[in-house]
């Protein structure tokens, strides 16, 4: 991930990298490339984060910060990242659902909100507007999970906060949340993982997402396809960078939102400060026949990069297709980003896909 306060803004996302990093929209990376930031140009198409530019990762990318899969400049992915460094942040929710007469960090404000969560003045029937904001110091991210099955989270993070929420990996079952509290500089991505078996010592397999065949990630990245949702906190000019990336492929909806209450947004009108991208169709039900992924059942269970089944510099972004210009978006690409418009669709996708805000939580929802 990128070394929060210096990431590079233009690192185009790497759909081979296994751990690089998402981007920052490129009209805010040509205004902060200016004597700002030293990575404007660095990495490939094979890394990138959410305070970096377009850039990709192995399994999806991270949000914004720079780098490439192939020679970041630093474990941060601050001009680089390599393969299994640099990723985006990590968000969580201050106020979400369900404090009935007030409540705390996970559920509105101390003075009293609405039965269902709430404000000091009373709370949204979500609970999530309104919600005091999490100590300084400390990040809070809550994960919801409104599949009908149990999902695997996993979760993958490098400079500068080495703290791997969780041992890389934890349990969320359908209709659940669960919660964790990271520092406000740690950057990262989170992925579903689904149709998991694993035994008494956290041994096993998923038929998507999986990660080492364990139950707790370990630091090993997600199994393409998966869809990713990454983050850097706490960025260039103190912003947090996230976004939802299908750059190596998709196994799940999901979507990030910041929580009401938490976060000072700096201007009205604008979709990418504090909004929420998401990928909310199911694409493995329309994931053309070569992209499929399919269980020992036969069953679809992710749609996979055209960047991973087919490996040729033009899908990739790669080579003599390592430029904006040189790597347009494609018939596959164009594919996913109809389907999910907010969401990162190939390597140079940044300016419609990364997202910023003055933030301290953030849900991520699976199945919104």
């Amino acid at each position: 991930m990128s070394t929060v306060a210096q990431s590079a803004i233009l690192s185009p996302k790497n759909p081979q990298s296994n751990g690089g990093f998402n981007n920052t929209p490129s009209w805010l990376a040509a205004l902060l490339c200016v004597g700002l930031l030293s990575g404007c140009d660095s990495g490939t198409d094979s890394g990138g984060d959410p305070s970096g530019g377009a850039g990709g990762t192995a399994q999806g990318g991270s949000a914004g910060i720079g780098g490439s899969q192939a020679g970041g400049s630093s474990s941060f992915g601050g001009e680089g990242g390599t393969a299994a460094g640099g990723f985006g942040g990590d968000g969580g929710t201050g106020a979400s659902a369900g404090a009935g007469s007030g409540g705390t960090a996970s559920g509105g404000a101390a003075s009293g909100g609405a039965s269902t969560g709430g404000a000091a003045s009373g709370g949204a029937s979500s609970g999530g507007s309104g919600g005091t904001s999490s100590p300084d110091g400390v990040r809070q991210i809550r994960f919801v999970n409104q599949c009908s099955q149990t999902i695997w989270v996993g979760a993958l993070n490098a400079a500068p906060e080495y703290e791997l929420p969780e041992g890389g990996g934890f349990e969320l079952s359908a209709g659940s949340d669960h919660s964790l509290v990271l520092p406000e500089h740690w950057g990262g991505r989170f992925w579903g993982r689904t149709g998991c078996q694993f035994d008494a010592s956290g041994n096993g397999h998923c038929d998507s997402g999986d990660c080492g065949n364990r139950m707790a990630c370990s630091g090993a990245g997600g199994q393409t396809p998966a869809t990713l949702a990454e983050f850097t906190f706490a960025g260039h000019a103190g912003l947090d960078f996230y976004d939802i990336s299908l750059v190596d492929g998709y196994n799940l909806p999901l979507t990030i939102r910041p929580v009401a209450g938490t976060f000072d947004p700096r201007g009205e009108g604008d979709p990418y400060d504090c909004g929420s991208p998401g990928c909310t169709s199911d694409l493995n039900q329309t994931c053309p026949a070569e992209l499929q992924k399919k269980n020992a059942q036969g069953g679809v269970v992710g749609c996979a990069s055209a960047c991973e089944i087919f490996q040729t510099d033009e899908y990739c972004c790669r080579g003599a297709h390592n430029t904006p210009q040189t790597c347009p978006p494609f018939s596959y690409s164009e594919l996913f980003k109809s389907a999910c418009p907010t969401a990162y669709s190939y390597a140079y996708d940044d300016q419609t896909s990364t997202y910023t805000c003055f933030g301290e939580d953030y849900d991520i929802v699976f199945c919104p």
